[in-house]
């Protein structure tokens, strides 16, 4: 689906409105980029996957000045966002990167894409495909929401996101969105999400973690 479909918006309000349905949506990418090595003047290929309009890797980018990044996304329009922002340090795949070809690299990052992994046995074969692909102390860096295990904390988690939600939209609406993503978001919680990276051979530890959002580094 495209992701202005998804949002029930126009695309040309992604960057922007983003921040109105995620919470702490610049502090999780300021986190997550900072979880890159340091590596120096040293070049880097950096992998994104549902790269979105770019925000995340630009990120990086200032992190990794000379890094290439290839991103992966289903959505060509948003794709275009992306080449836009990152210009020709980009190389942009259409497609789906649970199916596509891993380039070796030393890092991999995703923003809020993981969760369109529709079951556990999918996202653990993806996981192993991205440690395989990464060079020996590189890196999976993941900006997400992750579920509590406990359900009383699951409560005040959507709490929460449904309170910053009618910061910007009404109750009603923000039900509504809320709603309309668990229909076709698949969200695992924060120990299964690590369960299934260690399985795959990473060693694990949670950057960064607000509610139910968290920022996880998972290092090969």
């Amino acid at each position: 689906m495209a992701v202005g479909a998804h949002l029930g918006i126009p695309l040309r309000e992604y960057d922007e409105r983003i921040r109105t349905f995620i919470p702490w949506y610049d502090e999780m990418l300021d986190e997550a980029a900072a979880c890159l090595p340091r590596r120096g003047g040293k070049s880097a290929t950096l992998v994104d996957l549902g790269i979105g309009s770019g925000a995340l890797a630009a990120e990086c980018v200032s992190v990794w000045p000379r890094a290439r990044v290839i991103g992966f996304d289903s959505d060509a329009e948003i794709l275009q966002m992306a080449g836009a922002r990152l210009g020709s340090r980009l190389t942009g795949c259409v497609g789906d990167f649970e199916t596509a070809t891993m380039p070796r690299c030393e890092a991999i990052v995703s923003a809020f894409a993981l969760h369109h992994v529709r079951t556990a046995r999918s996202k653990a074969t993806l996981y192993r495909k991205c440690h395989r692909a990464l060079t020996a102390g590189g890196v999976l860096v993941i900006a997400d929401c992750q579920l509590s295990s406990r359900a009383d904390l699951a409560v005040v988690d959507r709490a929460a996101w449904l309170s910053h939600l009618c910061q910007y939209y009404t109750a009603a609406e923000s039900r509504a969105f809320l709603r309309a993503w668990a229909k076709q978001d698949h969200y695992l919680t924060l120990t299964d999400e690590l369960a299934l990276l260690q399985a795959a051979g990473f060693r694990t530890d949670v950057r960064w973690r607000r509610y139910s959002f968290a920022v996880i580094v998972a290092s090969r």
